[in-house]
C-alpha cells in the first residue's frame, strides 16, 4: 500500500491529490470510506455486530465493488436472516458486476425473508429479466407493482419483460391484474 496516497513534501510525505481536479473528491471519498470502516470495525466490537447499510453505502459511493462483494458475503454469512444483507449482496452482483444470473438467488432470499419489500421484488425481477428468466421476472415485477403501484420503474421493467420474453399469445394469459382492471 506504500505509495497509495503518493509522496509530497507539502503534506508531510503524502500527496493528498490537490494537484489533480478529480483527485480531491476521490481522496475525500476514500477518507470517508476509511472513516466509516474504522467506525464500524474500530470500536472493539466484533464485525458481526457492525454490519450496516451505512458501510455498504460507503462502498457503493466509492464504487468499490470488490470490497462491497466481500463485505456483503461476510454480512450474509454473519446474519443469514437479514433481508438487507441478501438485498445488498444481490444488488452488488447485479449492478456492480453485471452478473444477473448469480444475483437472482440472493435477491430471492431477500424476498423470502421480507416478502412485503417492493424494491427487493423489483431488483429480483430485474435480475431475472436480464438472466432471461422472463416468466419469473414478470411474476416478480407484478409482485413489486402490487406492493407499490406508484413506482414507474416497476412498470417500465415489466414492459421490458413483455417486449423481450413473452410472446403475444402468452401476454393475455399473464396480463397483470392492474392492466385489466384499469
Amino acid at each position: 500500500m506504500a505509495g497509495a496516497l503518493g509522496k509530497g513534501a507539502a503534506t508531510g510525505g503524502y500527496d493528498m491529490g490537490l494537484s489533480d481536479d478529480g483527485c480531491v473528491l476521490r481522496a475525500a471519498r476514500e477518507m470517508l470510506l476509511a472513516l466509516g470502516l474504522l467506525l464500524a470495525w474500530g470500536s472493539g466490537a466484533t464485525a458481526v455486530e457492525n454490519y450496516s447499510t451505512a458501510t455498504a453505502d460507503a462502498y457503493v459511493q466509492a464504487r468499490d465493488w470488490n470490497r462491497l462483494l466481500a463485505y456483503t458475503r461476510q454480512w450474509t454469512q454473519a446474519e443469514p436472516q437479514s433481508a438487507m444483507a441478501w438485498y445488498y449482496f444481490g444488488n452488488t452482483l447485479l449492478n456492480g458486476f453485471h452478473q444477473a444470473a448469480q444475483a437472482v438467488a440472493p435477491l430471492q432470499r431477500a424476498t423470502t425473508l421480507k416478502p412485503d419489500w417492493a424494491d427487493a421484488w423489483y431488483f429480483r425481477g430485474t435480475a431475472e429479466l436480464l438472466a432471461g428468466r422472463y416468466t419469473e421476472a414478470g411474476s416478480s415485477l407484478e409482485r413489486a407493482i402490487g406492493l407499490n403501484s406508484n413506482d414507474t420503474h416497476y412498470y417500465m421493467a415489466l414492459v421490458k419483460v413483455y417486449e423481450r420474453g413473452i410472446g403475444a399469445h402468452q401476454q393475455a394469459a399473464v396480463a397483470p391484474v392492474w392492466l385489466i382492471s384499469s
